[in-house]
């Protein structure tokens, strides 16, 4: 324990020295911290002060939510899930299918469509939510609207890469599928290095969780 918060005054003082922003890095070492706690509570202090660093640090949700449904809390993990869900931090189709999910077992998918919907109707960027908007109107047998919120994001918003393959896919577009598969999904937002895949940390400059959306 002594030894990461140690770590964490260092990156402190080096802040206030530099100006520079450390939080990332200090939340880092909260989250060794609470992996190498025996006790939950101490699991849970550490991810917590994680996230004081680091407000939007996706996997501190996931692990607290990990926790509250191990104990048997699964309305207090729920509310970390919903934090991801608002703080606009699902980075992958992985992630998307896991909240999709929890809210199966432990919710509904209807609420995480209204959370959605509501999101898109406040003019939400979050390619996420359009992206589950498309899946649920799909499964419900809605295809003309599954392929609207797309392509009214594509046209309005941004022409993300991620949503193009899953417009080109829904409409069944062969050349523009196969065009859209050649690019690149993440940038990393500190040194504009491109991902295939995401990853937590840069591999080229070591910035933790910095990868958005093409």
């Amino acid at each position: 324990k002594g030894e990461h918060e140690e770590a964490v005054k260092k990156y402190q003082r080096y802040e206030r020295a530099t100006g520079i922003s450390t939080g990332k890095e200090a939340a880092q070492e909260y989250m060794k911290l609470a992996e190498r706690a025996t006790e939950t509570s101490q699991k849970i202090k550490a991810l917590r002060s994680a996230i004081k660093f680091d407000p939007d640090n996706r996997n501190c949700y996931f692990n607290l939510a990990d926790i509250y449904f191990g104990e048997n809390k699964p309305s207090q993990a729920m509310h970390e899930i919903i934090e991801i869900v608002k703080r606009e931090l699902i980075r992958t189709k992985d992630d998307l299918h896991r909240i999709e999910e929890l809210f199966f077992e432990h919710g509904s998918l209807e609420e995480l469509y209204r959370l959605m919907a509501t999101k898109v109707n406040a003019g939400s960027e979050d390619p996420a939510a359009y992206l589950f908007l498309s899946i649920y109107y799909t499964r419900k047998g809605n295809h003309e609207k599954a392929v609207k919120v797309l392509r009214d994001y594509l046209i309005e918003i941004d022409a993300k890469v991620v949503v193009l393959r899953a417009y080109a896919a829904l409409t069944d577009d062969a050349l523009l599928l196969k065009a859209a598969r050649l690019d690149n999904i993440y940038k990393c937002t500190v040194c504009d290095a491109k991902y295939a895949e995401y990853v937590d940390v840069c591999l080229k400059c070591g910035s933790i969780e910095t990868l958005k959306y093409i």
